[in-house]
């Protein structure tokens, strides 16, 4: 049932709706960023304004009909004194709000909202999830009181209230099997629509030697694309480049390797932009990812890309494939789901006895979302698809939207992410359909079934013991046993912002390698810092 915003019941409530970020659209009392697919054009602007305007009758239309739509975008609505808003199911561009008094404020830059909470220091167990995963928990941020939209989420704000609107990840109803034949036809089909907007584009694939990026080279030649430019980074002399760049020669692509460097880093990151990236980046929500940062901005200063220039990154390619699933994971309850995804998902910190049990009480009281997700595995599915695909590595992002490049993911297409997820467990367990998708429609017909990591199906977690084992293990032997000369150049990273926040104690992790532990501990302190002063930006401007 439709019922109509009541404007006398909101007379005295103010809105404040902030938008800096991103480029927004505005058509009366809709506001818009990004793109939705409809009937295979591309709609933004203006257009998809004008779209939403004609959804806004009343919320229940808005939430039912945003939640059915495929694209990269978000939407505002100013309604006589509510606000609603939406996020799609990639969280491209995410959104903040806080509710306080008879203020309802909202902004894509949380930085403006600060001045409105008197005590904007993280609680302990947001804080505590934040340093094993690199995100915060569902809607919430590190600042008490300032909330976040969650992907695939529409939310109703109106005085002292709110109502939450979470669409399904799967999206189809049921399991239904696939074929190699039928999974490549859909792919082509979906990404057809791509290959109609980026037909007069430059084009810059990041390239490594995996099957994500592989597929998305062979589909850009499949149509006929070719101003496109692949592009491998990292340490110099990795294991990916050299295929990445056999990979690119075979379809005729050129290719460049940005090889990183401790002097690079220091250029880059003693200017005033990395800062300003860090915070863009992290929106006091999401570990910054640094990886990107210092290829995109390489990149741009030698001409190599620039404004106009479409990026298309794999992700979320390990999710839909499966890539995360273990052989007991339909069988679990609640409480071992939670444990296996902390095993699973965690960034190894070393957290107490008392601290794990929190992060257990955190899942199992944020994701039992019985509304979308019933079974362990959607349940699995959806905080794997949510706090990880896309609060932390869909994130990563963002570096384009900072130097103003467009970018598209055509594996987070709904399409296609909606009938991998309907596939039957074993067909998605160890990526089997996937890569035997990829590797015989795709890769042997293009010469390009060459260095191709074999499958692999992920253990159910580690034992109790085991886990207390690396624990006691002295971390020297660590250091001995685990590879730390990343291909991506992050020990090197990580140790220059280590020194460069040398009061910081930081707590090691269990895996000497597991750089993103010390990462978030790095942010943490720094967003700490922040609050502490917090100065701010008046969010009445």
């Amino acid at each position: 049932m439709c019922h109509s915003p009541g404007s006398h019941k909101h007379d005295a409530l103010k809105t404040n709706v902030k938008t800096v970020k991103f480029p927004w659209s505005v058509r009366e009392e809709v506001r818009v960023t990004g793109y939705l697919w409809s009937e295979d054009r591309m709609v933004g602007g203006a257009d998809l304004a004008g779209f939403i305007g004609n959804q806004t009758a009343c919320y229940e239309r808005f939430s039912e009909w945003f939640g059915k739509q495929n694209g990269q975008f978000s939407a505002i609505v100013e309604q006589n004194g509510e606000i609603w808003l939406g996020c799609s199911h990639t969280w491209s561009y995410p959104l903040f709000y806080l509710q306080k008094g008879d203020v309802l404020a909202v902004t894509d830059d949380p930085e403006h909202l600060l001045p409105a909470i008197d005590k904007p220091v993280a609680d302990r167990e947001t804080r505590n999830y934040f340093l094993n995963f690199g995100v915060t928990p569902a809607g919430y941020t590190i600042v008490p009181d300032l909330m976040q939209v969650r992907p695939g989420e529409t939310v109703l704000l109106k005085g002292g209230s709110s109502q939450h609107t979470l669409s399904p990840i799967h999206t189809f109803s049921g399991t239904r099997n696939g074929t190699s034949e039928e999974l490549a036809r859909l792919i082509r089909e979906e990404f057809g629509k791509y290959a109609g907007f980026l037909k007069d584009k430059e084009i810059l694939l990041p390239l490594t030697r995996g099957y994500d990026s592989r597929l998305l080279a062979c589909l850009l030649k499949e149509f006929g694309l070719t101003k496109v430019t692949c592009a491998t980074w990292g340490r110099p002399a990795n294991r990916e480049s050299p295929t990445a760049r056999r990979v690119a020669e075979t379809l005729g692509f050129p290719h460049i390797f940005i090889p990183y460097s401790t002097d690079s880093f220091h250029r880059d990151a003693k200017e005033e932009m990395f800062d300003d990236y860090i915070g863009y980046a992290g929106h006091y929500s999401s570990m910054p990812f640094l990886q990107d940062y210092f290829a995109i901005r390489h990149l741009l200063r030698e001409g190599v890309i620039h404004a106009g220039t479409a990026v298309l990154p794999g992700h979320p390619g390990d999710f839909i494939r499966g890539a995360h699933l273990f052989p007991s994971l339909p069988g679990k309850d609640d409480i071992s789901l939670a444990n296996a995804i902390i095993s699973a998902f965690g960034n190894s910190y070393p957290a107490t006895h008392r601290e794990r049990d929190l992060l257990r009480k955190t899942i199992t009281r944020e994701f039992p979302e019985k509304n979308t997700a019933k079974t362990a595995l959607q349940k699995f599915d959806l905080w794997d698809y949510e706090e990880r695909q896309c609060k932390l590595i869909g994130n990563s992002s963002l570096v384009y939207d900072f130097f103003k490049i467009s970018h598209l993911s055509p594996l987070f297409d709904k399409n296609i992410m909606g009938r991998f997820l309907q596939l039957p467990f074993g067909q998605r367990l160890g990526c089997s359909l996937y890569y035997e998708t990829l590797t015989t429609q795709f890769f042997s017909p293009h010469g390009l079934d060459f260095d191709l990591r074999p499958a692999y199906t992920k253990p159910a977690g580690r034992p109790a013991v085991i886990e207390t084992l690396i624990k006691l293990v002295p971390r020297f032997l660590k250091k001995i046993y685990y590879p730390l000369d990343d291909d991506v150049f992050y020990r090197e990273f990580t140790g220059e912002l280590m020194r460069s926040s040398q009061k910081l104690h930081y707590r090691h992790p269990l895996k000497p390698h597991f750089y993103n532990c010390y990462l978030t501990q790095w942010y943490l302190a720094k967003v700490e810092s922040r609050l502490k002063n917090n100065p701010g930006a008046d969010f009445h401007d």
